[in-house]
């Protein structure tokens, strides 16, 4: 009779632990609280942006630096709190074995926590795609200005023509620009007044772009350039530094 009644009783001590007992409420309520945390915080911020973007709309200043700010404070926030749920909820449905509203209720937070983790993943994803493609097309954009650089630099390591090669390219609208007056202080030098020839040109993408015209040329190049202008409209003075400007009536002042 002794033993029946002590292997009944601890047959009902194991089958009902008291620790267990005890520890399974406050695992429950813990992601509970996690949960409507969780749902909440994301409410909150789901509003927040999207009175953000109704202000920038609106015309509003200063919104996108306030999203910046906010998000660099929420986001991690967000995903701690993700994460918290998506590890323990996991563990939590594999070590218990919650009731039917209760798991129903889990596996929506744990849905939820699972969606924001992979949209803040590829968030990340997507700016690391961008900040590399950007980075590719600068180095490709870097690559050609330097070549451009090196064509130019080739194309004018010789720069000085003659009058006749001048009038020439003057006929023919083949030039952009004719600088005369106050060249001698220009950047880089080799301007007209500094060149034997009296006249030096200056290529953009290998083909004639300009000339610098030293003063004692100019009673010899100048008329003709006036000249050009009529049937040349692209064909432009600079003057002491100073371009020319087309007028209403065709004329250049």
């Amino acid at each position: 009779m002794d033993i029946l009644w002590y292997s009944n009783f601890m047959s009902k001590s194991v089958k009902k632990s008291p620790r267990l007992d005890s520890q399974l409420p406050y695992i429950t309520w813990f992601f509970i609280v996690i949960g409507i945390i969780q749902l909440f915080v994301l409410s909150i911020y789901g509003y927040i942006i999207y009175s953000l973007i109704k202000n920038a709309q609106a015309g509003n200043p200063g919104m996108e630096i306030i999203a910046i700010v906010i998000n660099r404070v929420a986001i991690p926030a967000i995903v701690v709190v993700a994460l918290i749920n998506l590890v323990g909820l996991v563990v939590y449905f594999v070590r218990y074995k919650p009731k039917k509203l209760i798991r129903i209720g889990f596996t929506l937070s744990l849905v939820l926590s699972t969606a924001v983790i992979g949209y803040v993943g590829y968030g990340v994803y997507a700016n690391y795609s961008n900040e590399m493609e950007y980075r590719k097309q600068r180095e490709i954009t870097d690559a050609k200005n330097a070549e451009k650089q090196r064509q130019y630099i080739a194309d004018n390591a010789r720069p000085e023509i003659t009058k006749e090669a001048t009038i020439e390219l003057l006929k023919s609208c083949q030039l952009k620009g004719i600088y005369i007056g106050d060249q001698t202080d220009r950047e880089g030098g080799g301007w007209g007044e500094l060149s034997s020839t009296g006249v030096v040109l200056t290529k953009i993408d290998g083909q004639p772009y300009r000339v610098s015209v030293a003063d004692r040329l100019i009673p010899e190049i100048v008329p003709i350039a006036r000249e050009a202008q009529k049937t040349c409209p692209d064909l432009q003075f600079s003057i002491d530094g100073k371009y020319e400007m087309r007028q209403a009536d065709g004329t250049w002042r």
